[in-house]
């Protein structure tokens, strides 16, 4: 690991500098930063806020409804993709996203990512079957995406660098409790009024953030590229050929993960074409990128920065596994306890609690401290030693260690998760953020869709292996049908103890597998500078010598 020489004056240091002399907006010269108000302040993050509430709830709200909904469109095989669209559109349209928000004008770009999410929203609760239900998951997947890009981009415009890392703490931390009280919202819903309602209840909340930031957002100056790019550039700049190539990789991935060993033979024509596929055109979208240069979905020249490219592969292996183990632990309560849908997402609150409490405080505690890469080395340590303690839950594990686990768990995430988007928003220049938090999020999202596909991959496996050991009076294709709730009321005896037993090696398959990435990501914090600054780049800097303090000037279109 590289020692990194802090700078002989801080980043807090010049901009507490400009903070002393504080002219009215009126009076600043038009290339000086000015941030709105501290009331227009308050109300941009509540409408972002609000915005990251509905994009993190939507990535799991769906996962306790699925077997409502497959039983109404009688699609038990076309279940998978009721969570994998939603992954896959968050993933393919992050740099699409990016790209938007770097040329055009950011308020109305975070308008237009809301009105795409609130459509999908609209179709996902009118559809009339399941494959109108997986275009609204996918429609919703790609608004979310730039829903989130825009509230991780919009705090680096309102607010002094040194509050941006509490704003995204207080982001990030909304976006952990939505995305984990999705299946406990999700249930209640199924439970009561519907399914159909985990889609409608987006459409009324979604309206306040449209409201706020047109009321109150204005894009600065700062945001905009200095020179004005045609037409033509614009629309090759959102490489179209890369989003056919990744979007196609994607799809032949979760395709043979789900067919394999399930509905068709790992070494049939198939599963082998698919996965010769995805790693086909995974080389050749890689080819694509760095041949598109400018243009490419992932700019290959803001990754060269070491705080990037380090950082972009230590979330790709950290974040799957998180994802995966929020997926498959209601799992284990269902199938175990034999815990309702809506049960078994309240009995996951300590990992909600954890989670977003810890990230919170990380980010306050990384804005404070101003380096990371400790906080990278810790965290992935714990998460890898709670997931080996999650490894462990077996058929009478106590509650209190459920509990624990959880807690301990949600620390190692929290204490990281933050890290990455803060990083790339600190690190690139103002008309970079956008694309830097692009490939930071694309990496996110494509490392939760590998991963939760093959956690549930490796499940399902085992559980096809072991029915007809444990419990030989069934088979396994009976269990996958019927799913890990309600065992009870089908099966007794040792015939139910056997499926559980089935279960519990499933699982455990999957939960290794995380320990294994989360092992990984240790190793992998060791690339990084230490002790990590996080430094701004200098846009442009302006030196007055007749005795007034120093000012950073940036460009008015940087």
């Amino acid at each position: 690991m590289a020692t990194e020489t802090p700078p002989s004056t801080t980043t807090s240091d010049k901009v507490d500098e400009v903070l002393e002399t504080s002219p009215s907006e009126e009076s600043r010269p038009s290339n000086d930063i000015v941030y709105p108000s501290a009331w227009r302040q308050a109300a941009i993050v509540t409408g972002l806020l609000l915005g990251i509430f509905l994009a993190g709830l939507d990535v799991s709200i769906i996962s306790t409804a699925i077997p409502a909904i497959t039983n109404e469109f009688n699609s038990l095989s076309e279940a998978g993709w009721y969570g994998s669209a939603f992954f896959l559109a968050y993933a393919a349209f992050q740099s699409l996203w990016g790209k938007a928000y770097k040329y055009f004008d950011t308020k109305y770009v975070f308008l237009a990512s809301m009105a795409v999410f609130e459509i999908g929203c609209l179709i996902g609760g009118v559809s009339p079957n399941s494959a109108a239900l997986i275009v609204g998951r996918v429609i919703q997947g790609g608004g979310a995406a730039g829903i989130l890009l825009g509230c991780y981009s919009i705090p680096n415009f309102i607010s002094p660098p040194e509050r941006v890392p509490a704003i995204i703490g207080m982001i990030g931390t909304i976006f952990s409790i939505a995305s984990v009280i999705g299946p406990v919202i999700g249930g209640v819903f199924t439970s009561g009024v519907g399914w159909r309602w985990c889609f409608y209840v987006n459409l009324p909340i979604g309206g306040v953030p449209i409201i706020f930031i047109i009321l109150f957002f204005k894009t600065p100056p700062q945001s905009k590229m200095s020179s004005k790019a045609t037409a033509k550039e614009i629309a090759l700049s959102f490489d179209p050929l890369g989003i056919i190539l990744f979007v196609g990789a994607l799809i032949s991935y979760v395709l043979a993960a789900t067919w394999g060993g399930t509905e068709k033979a790992w070494n049939s024509s198939t599963v082998i074409g698919l996965l010769i596929g995805w790693i086909v055109l995974t080389i050749l979208f890689v080819i694509n990128e760095l041949w598109q240069g400018e243009r490419a979905l992932v700019v290959a020249r803001v990754m060269k920065m070491r705080d990037m490219w380090v950082n972009c592969i230590y979330l790709f292996f950290f974040y799957g596994p998180y994802f995966a183990i929020v997926y498959n632990l209601p799992s284990y309560f269902q199938a175990i306890s034999g815990l309702s849908p809506r049960d078994s997402g309240i009995r996951t609150i300590p990992i909600i609690g954890a989670t977003s409490v810890f990230s919170f405080v990380a980010s306050l505690a990384i804005g404070k401290y101003g380096k990371y890469t400790l906080f990278e080395i810790v965290g992935a340590a714990i998460s890898a030693i709670a997931g080996g303690l999650i490894y462990t839950l077996d058929i009478d594990t106590s509650l209190d260690k459920q509990v624990g686990y959880q807690i301990l768990l949600g620390l190692g995430i929290g204490m990281v998760v933050q890290i990455p988007p803060i990083v790339a928003g600190v690190v690139n220049t103002n008309a970079d953020k956008a694309v830097g938090l692009a490939a930071v999020l694309v990496t996110q999202f494509y490392s939760a869709s590998l991963t939760i596909t093959a956690s549930s991959a490796i499940t399902n496996n085992l559980l096809i292996q072991k029915v007809p050991i444990y419990a030989p009076n069934i088979t396994s294709a009976e269990v996958l049908a019927i799913g890990p709730y309600d065992l009870e009321a089908r099966f007794s005896g040792d015939t139910l103890h056997g499926i559980r037993r089935a279960y519990i090696d499933g699982l455990r398959g999957a939960w290794a597998f995380s320990v294994a990435l989360w092992g990984v990501a240790f190793l992998c914090a060791f690339l990084s500078k230490w002790p990590g600054h996080m430094n701004p780049p200098v846009e442009e800097a302006e030196a007055k010598s007749d005795g007034e303090k120093e000012r950073v000037i940036l460009p008015e279109a940087a």
